[in-house]
């Protein structure tokens, strides 16, 4: 009996805890769902559950690109980035999980709107709305999170932050966080993009060796922006590539190693001319630093 008894009560705590809505909290004009990290939860893990890329996912939250997340540790998910791949109310009723927003004052259906990036038709569609007026502190659903088995309502041990006015221990700025490198894109700005996302893509699960040293620039006016020599990354890595003088960025690709004897000798890294242009580099031989993912 003690064990029907108590298998009772968790199982109520379990449904009671499923019930709890999802709201967002909204900072500096910016809506965010705020995610408590788990124990050995990565970055990759957190986009796969909330449906956003890990572009956005590092843009807003520039501190974790430079190191891990730990368990305990706040991540901000920007709801207007997550990826529906339904629009039909029946279909997110049955396979998606409705996040709420709590209506403030002077409030309207077209600020949400532009917080959201939802459309006033879609958002009267979510919440059967006949007209345009809200009411202060009425809740509306304003975004959907995909169900999954480590969802926050059907697994009551994951971590959620629920709605928060002040925010006080997460930094308040006029507009959403950029990536805090100084990202210098090349001419070919769709390969720039896919060289960086690949790179992120591996940092989210691999390790990050970063070199400080010396490099050179071919003085080879066709060489690609993209493609590079390095002392030890292995051929076809993608590396970033940062002027310490002015921090600018590049991402780019290892076509070769570079031998360790003759003009060679202590330099860690060979660019293009054209990179070199790209990220202000005036002088053949210049220090620099380097990092890529094993």
């Amino acid at each position: 009996m003690k064990h029907i008894i108590l298998f009772f009560f968790v199982s109520l705590q379990c449904n009671l805890l499923a019930q709890s809505p999802i709201f967002t909290t909204v900072i500096a004009d910016t809506a965010y769902l705020l995610h408590t990290v788990n124990a050995n939860e990565k970055i990759y893990d957190i986009t796969k559950k909330y449906g956003i890329t890990l572009l956005d996912l590092y843009d807003f939250n520039p501190s974790k690109v430079e190191k891990y997340i730990s368990a305990d540790e706040i991540v901000k998910i920007p709801v207007a980035k997550i990826i529906l791949k339904s629009k039909d109310v029946d279909s997110l009723k049955h396979n998606y999980l409705p996040i709420y927003h709590t209506v403030q004052a002077k409030e309207s259906l077209a600020s949400l709107k532009r917080l959201y990036n939802v459309p006033m038709s879609t958002l009267r569609n979510w919440n059967n709305l006949n007209n345009d007026t809200l009411k202060i502190n009425s809740t509306l659903i304003v975004a959907w999170l995909i169900k999954t088995k480590n969802n926050i309502l059907s697994a009551p041990s994951a971590t959620y932050i629920p709605l928060v006015v002040n925010a006080p221990e997460l930094p308040v700025t006029s507009a959403p966080p950029a990536l805090k490198e100084n990202i210098v894109s090349n001419k070919n700005a769709i390969m720039d993009k896919s060289l960086r996302e690949f790179y992120l893509t591996q940092l989210a699960s691999g390790n990050e060796i970063t070199d400080a040293g010396i490099g050179k620039w071919f003085d080879i006016a066709s060489a690609s922006t993209d493609l590079c020599m390095h002392a030890t990354a292995p051929v076809g890595t993608i590396v970033k590539f940062k002027n310490v003088m002015n921090d600018r960025v590049v991402y780019l690709r290892v076509i070769g190693n570079l031998p360790s004897s003759g003009e060679n000798s202590g330099v860690i890294i060979r660019i293009s001319a054209a990179t070199a242009k790209q990220v202000t580099i005036l002088d053949k031989k210049f220090r620099c630093e380097v990092s890529y993912v094993l």
